[in-house]
């Protein structure tokens, strides 16, 4: 018999980090998160099945571990991991999730729908009939919009086919002005003394073994975002941060257009490190998106996504066997 009714589980799965939460819904006293644990990425298409699984399992139990409740014993479960790829995945994911003891239901979701979901005021579910258009700009950057029964996407290629305005493309672009500085090449002397300062290292060619040499490069060159704030100053520094600028507006004009929202018909609910620590990199894509005239009527900032799943965990009406 089950010793713990009325407890879910959400988990968002980034390129970054997992984070994954544990939790109950009462009428009179809202959502209640029993434990919160964060683990490694869980990016199927970036690390494999094996390694975004054996993670996942451990994160997840750790959370139960902490609620403590078994995996067994939730009602139900709301799952969105980065680097999915269609039904077939989806279907994998959850034929995965039953032998590893989860029983209750499980719903697959995109990022869109945590976003959505977590944008919303506590209240009584469901949570899932939620609309408008996400955008994420974190490691990577996408867009995703729902309207009437469809989502759409743009973006979400993956730091070698795009990922524009996202904090690896930011990164790498001040990587591309220093080591143009250091061969003279018309970079920005600056940048070179201040990646060199973040970095601790000596030498502009210590850069390749920092970069190289990390564990995750990608991720070591995503650091550097803060850095690139820092120095928007640097005329070649703020036009980098411009562009991508105008990139992350373009995906949310180009959603916008897919699901025929006219002018300024739709909430925007934004997403990930760079956007919620970078305010002024907000007003820049707001700033863009009035001269396309697509501007949204409101603007929500989401710093927890993983509450959208559990939400949708919890939303008995949305659950899919």
């Amino acid at each position: 018999m089950n010793n713990a009714p009325g407890m879910y589980l959400g988990v968002d799965g980034g390129g970054t980090k997992t984070a994954v939460a544990v939790g109950s819904f009462h009428p009179q006293r809202g959502l209640e998160i029993r434990s919160r644990v964060e683990g490694d990425s869980t990016n199927v298409g970036a690390i494999g099945w094996d390694r975004a699984q054996q993670r996942l399992l451990e994160t997840m139990q750790e959370a139960c571990r902490r609620a403590n409740v078994r995996l067994d014993e939730l009602r139900g479960a709301c799952i969105c991991l980065a680097g999915l790829s269609g039904l077939t995945d989806e279907t994998r994911l959850r034929r995965w999730l039953t032998d590893n003891g989860l029983k209750g239901r499980c719903r697959v979701a995109t990022d869109a729908h945590l976003l959505l979901a977590a944008a919303q005021p506590d209240g009584t579910p469901p949570w899932q009939q939620c609309e408008g258009i996400g955008l994420i700009a974190g490691t990577g950057s996408i867009a995703l919009g729902i309207r009437g029964g469809r989502t759409v996407r743009s973006g979400g290629w993956g730091y070698l086919l795009g990922d524009e305005g996202s904090a690896f493309w930011l990164g790498k672009g001040l990587l591309d002005l220093a080591c143009r500085a250091a061969d003279q090449r018309n970079g920005p002397a600056q940048v070179v003394d201040s990646v060199l300062q973040f970095a601790s290292i000596e030498r502009p060619h210590d850069w390749i073994g920092w970069v190289y040499g990390a564990p995750d490069p990608r991720l070591r060159i995503a650091s550097l975002a803060p850095l690139v704030f820092s120095l928007i100053d640097v005329p070649e520094v703020r036009r980098l941060v411009d562009a991508g600028a105008a990139a992350l507006a373009g995906l949310v004009h180009s959603v916008a257009r897919q699901l025929e929202y006219s002018g300024h018909d739709y909430p925007l609910v934004i997403s990930g490190g760079v956007l919620v620590h970078q305010p002024t990199y907000v007003q820049r894509i707001m700033n863009t998106l009035a001269g396309l005239d697509c501007v949204p009527r409101e603007m929500h900032q989401v710093s927890d996504p993983v509450v959208g799943a559990l939400r949708l965990a919890i939303d008995r009406e949305d659950h899919v066997d």
